[in-house]
């Protein structure tokens, strides 16, 4: 359930690589995120707020743990 705006079939047929690579990162970002709710056991879908998290306590587990 993503919106790419300023990019249609001709421009993948036409071979932009900016735009196809466009997509192909929103498609693996998709499902990134669809496997990490899965994994999370949750029904409310995954924020990049969320990720930020969880990486910033992973940072700070580890330099107070050094």
């Amino acid at each position: 359930h993503f919106k790419m705006t300023g990019i249609g079939g001709p421009d993948i047929l036409e071979g932009n690589k900016t735009l196809t690579l466009g997509l192909v990162w929103q498609i693996m970002r998709a499902y990134t995120l669809s496997i990490l709710q899965k994994l999370a056991r949750s029904t409310t879908p995954i924020a990049d707020k969320d990720i930020i998290n969880w990486a910033n306590q992973k940072v700070r587990l580890h330099v107070f743990c050094s």
